[in-house]
């Protein structure tokens, strides 16, 4: 309670010497209620908020606002994908990536890939993220090229949140394997045609794009990740592939689309061809990578390689904490706690499966 106060004395303090207008923000009570900020907050922490606060000048500098403002209850939309192998049941998420935004202390509702588009847009406007999953989905037909539905609900996805970001949320979406390349095609038309590749279940090393000077472009992905972590993905076999489909490096020197990614890494396929590995948009909160980080925590199978060493393991935890900490940046939220209680995905059922991805949930 001391804090509150100190907090609501300084808001009103600024407010009176600097002439600042909160009309468009939240009232304080409403930021305290929402982003707990009554807890654990020191006095040099809540003048430093007040500060930035004085210099963002306008309420629709969102980005910079929510870097202020965590959201410390971060929902993280997860698409789901068709199955038709566990009837009546229609659509299913592999369960290793819930647990993964778990771990970062995010939670998960399932975006449902065959919802009404109205519906979909209106899901993604009450979450703070998206994660486009990998999988065994046809993803275009291979002689037209003409897209599949289900790569068509990917675009819409991807679009959709490019046009919150340009409404001034800050949206992140994290797109993996095989959600990597249905963004590959969608963003690339010209060049962003998949080879075949030779990377089913397999570790492979990444391979870091770096400077004139020879240092490693960390982008905003791995820019904060430890040295030695960094170093370990260079020389140890702990990056998870299960791709059998590639992106040669040229496509994002050459596609007009693909060049508004930043490449990161590569690694290769056991027949040594290189493959883009981690990409980031230059503009949007948009990431992807060809590889799995949450396979290393959470898929036990024995007769599938995935590596559980230490830095295997920390590698998985640097990678949801990563994109769980981009989704506290925007403050979208259900309307009541009731919407929220029943959207979340431990509502529906689990099913242990024998195949490589374990158990999942399951949605009709």
């Amino acid at each position: 309670m001391r804090t509150v106060i100190l907090y609501l004395l300084m808001v009103c303090l600024v407010q009176a010497t600097a002439g600042f207008v909160f009309e468009d923000l939240p009232s304080v009570k409403e930021l305290i209620r929402e982003y707990g900020y009554d807890q654990d907050l020191t006095l040099e922490e809540l003048k430093e908020f007040s500060e930035k606060k004085k210099s963002l000048k306008l309420a629709n500098k969102v980005e910079e606002y929510a870097e202020y403002i965590p959201n410390s209850r971060p929902i993280i939309a997860i698409l789901t994908q068709p199955r038709t192998e566990s009837p009546p049941y229609n659509s299913y998420i592999m369960a290793a990536y819930a647990k993964f935004v778990f771990q970062a202390g995010g939670r998960v509702i399932p975006l449902h890939w065959d919802n009404s588009l109205e519906n979909i847009t209106d899901t993604l406007k009450s979450v703070n993220g998206v994660i486009i999953t990998g999988g065994d989905q046809v993803i275009q037909d291979p002689i037209s090229l003409i897209f599949s539905d289900y790569t068509n609900r990917v675009k819409f996805v991807l679009d959709q949140a490019k046009e919150i970001n340009d409404e001034g949320s800050y949206f992140p979406v994290w797109a993996i394997c095989q959600g990597f390349e249905q963004l590959s095609i969608i963003e690339g038309p010209e060049y962003g045609r998949l080879s075949h590749a030779t990377a089913k279940n397999i570790p492979r090393k990444l391979e870091f794009v770096r400077d004139e000077n020879g240092e490693i472009i960390r982008g905003r992905i791995y820019k904060e990740m430890s040295d030695d972590l960094t170093k370990a993905l260079e020389a140890k076999e702990i990056a998870f592939h299960n791709n059998e489909f590639r992106l040669d490096p040229f496509a994002y020197k050459y596609d007009v689309g693909l060049k508004a990614y930043n490449v990161l890494a590569y690694s290769r396929d056991r027949d040594g061809r290189p493959m883009v590995a981690s990409i980031e948009h230059k503009d949007y909160p948009i990431y992807s990578n060809q590889w799995h980080p949450e396979k290393n925590s959470f898929v036990w199978k024995e007769t599938i390689p995935v590596p559980h060493s230490k830095l295997a393991l920390q590698l998985t935890q640097y990678m949801s904490d990563f994109f769980v900490t981009e989704c506290r940046k925007n403050t979208h939220k259900y309307g009541t706690p009731e919407e929220e209680r029943s959207a979340i995905i431990e509502n529906h059922p689990v099913e242990v499966t024998d195949g490589s991805a374990a158990d999942i949930y399951l949605f009709y």
